[in-house]
């Protein structure tokens, strides 16, 4: 069940569309998960506001790993300790990706076969 649907007055903004967090007593912030890091966007978000952030309510998720099982394995799939410190972050949860396979360069399909990924067809976009 979303925020709103709880009842909950919440904004949906791009990272880089945040021109003040005035109007917040509480930031969800969440990336997908690449080659063991945070989008670029959401990092920067994170140094920007991080003096704001440690006056508000501040909860962290990914999105990643993907496959059955998940690889890597979600304990491993990002390191968010120092954003975790330095947001004074409540929380951070890690959901599992999904990769869509026909987007994939041969590099990144090579690399998933490589983690021996399985739950998806990683070769399917040859």
């Amino acid at each position: 069940m979303g925020l709103r649907q709880r009842g909950l007055d919440a904004a949906l903004e791009r990272p880089d569309d945040v021109t003040s967090l005035d109007p917040y007593v509480g930031v969800v912030i969440g990336s997908a998960v690449y080659a063991d890091r945070w989008m670029t966007s959401a990092e920067q978000f994170v140094d920007r506001w991080k003096v704001a952030l440690q006056q508000r309510q501040v909860w962290l998720f990914s999105s990643g790993p993907a496959g059955d099982p998940p690889k890597p394995e979600p304990s491993k799939a990002v390191d968010v300790s120092a954003m975790v410190a330095e947001t004074h972050a409540r929380d951070h949860q890690m959901f599992a990706g999904k990769i869509d396979t026909k987007s994939l360069v041969l590099v990144e399909r090579t690399l998933m076969q490589a983690l021996h990924v399985t739950g998806l067809d990683v070769l399917s976009s040859c």
